[in-house]
């Protein structure tokens, strides 16, 4: 009975989306694409590392969160819709259990055209993130 509990739990554990296994006050990255931004949230269209599925998550800016394009700072307003973007993020539950992601870092690809046209690249490369194609 206790190995087949075990196992019944590992395989719950195992399939539940990485996002969900985020723990509270952490901080995760986050990559995607740009869906809507405006000065108090933007929502980033993700990818779901293990079951590929993609989502759309809505996360908090504050004062606090930091923006920068290449090694620059940026504001909130130089984020444009379509763009990738990588994010460091925290997640906190309130009381009645609801998550919030709110943003600490936005980190954009110098714009194209610039001196370092694969800069995108280099701030993936940066965090050991290897992007194909």
């Amino acid at each position: 009975m206790t190995t087949r509990l075990m196992t019944f739990l590992l395989a719950a554990v195992l399939t539940v989306p990485t996002w969900t296994l985020a723990h509270e006050g952490h901080e995760h990255t986050v990559m995607g694409t740009v869906q809507r931004v405006d000065k108090k949230l933007i929502e980033v269209k993700t990818q779901d590392e293990k079951t590929k599925e993609e989502k759309v998550l809505s996360i908090v800016l504050n004062d606090k969160t930091e923006v920068l394009r290449g090694k620059r700072a940026a504001t909130v307003a130089d984020i444009k819709t379509g763009e990738r973007i990588v994010l460091t993020v925290v997640s906190t539950k309130s009381a009645d259990g609801k998550e919030t992601l709110t943003a600490r870092q936005i980190r954009l690809a110098e714009k194209p055209g610039s001196s370092d046209e694969r800069s995108e690249s280099r701030v993936l490369g940066s965090l050991g993130i290897h992007a194909s194609g």
